[in-house]
């Protein structure tokens, strides 16, 4: 995966951008794994609030 900055990921992302939210998702997705500790539905609902705490973020 090619280093970008995730802060003006972040950015592109609060205004709509799919590919940066990807990225930002790819780049915490070992994090994420290891909080979910296996189960399937915690993963998704941390994924949820991932991107609902992205979108609320005040940048």
């Amino acid at each position: 995966m090619e280093y970008k900055n995730i802060y003006e990921q972040g950015i592109k992302a609060k205004q709509g951008d799919e590919t940066a939210l990807q990225y930002i998702l790819e780049f915490k997705e070992a994090y994420i794994k290891l909080m979910a500790r296996g189960n399937e539905d915690c993963y998704q609902e941390i994924v949820e609030k991932v991107i609902k705490g992205i979108k609320n973020y005040k940048f």
